[in-house]
């Protein structure tokens, strides 16, 4: 399932946010991947249940597979935060956060 999360810069710029994904690795759903309209760039933020960053991407065709930085450790199922912040088109600051559910 997808949500739609419109920014606080322009209502031409979105990002859609997945709600929960299977890093399984049976090519279905395997990655946490935003879905952008009217952003140039973006970097994104996924944090564990004590606010600590366990991983980062920067661009526009940046994901999470659901291990941590640097590590690469597989993080369990459960719930997690993100943050994505990203420029317009028209220069303008966007963010959206929410949770995403990671199931094994």
């Amino acid at each position: 399932m997808m949500f739609s999360l419109f920014g606080t810069a322009q209502d031409s710029a979105r990002i859609e946010m997945p709600n929960i994904f299977t890093p399984n690795n049976d090519g279905i759903n395997d990655v946490f991947r935003p879905t952008y309209s009217g952003v140039k760039s973006a970097n994104g933020f996924i944090y564990n249940r004590w606010g600590q960053i366990i991983y980062q991407w920067f661009g526009l065709k940046g994901y999470w597979d659901g291990v941590t930085l640097p590590a690469g450790v597989e993080v369990p199922s459960g719930t997690y935060f993100y943050v994505v912040k990203g420029i317009t088109l028209e220069d303008k600051e966007i963010e959206t956060s929410g949770i995403v559910t990671l199931v094994r």
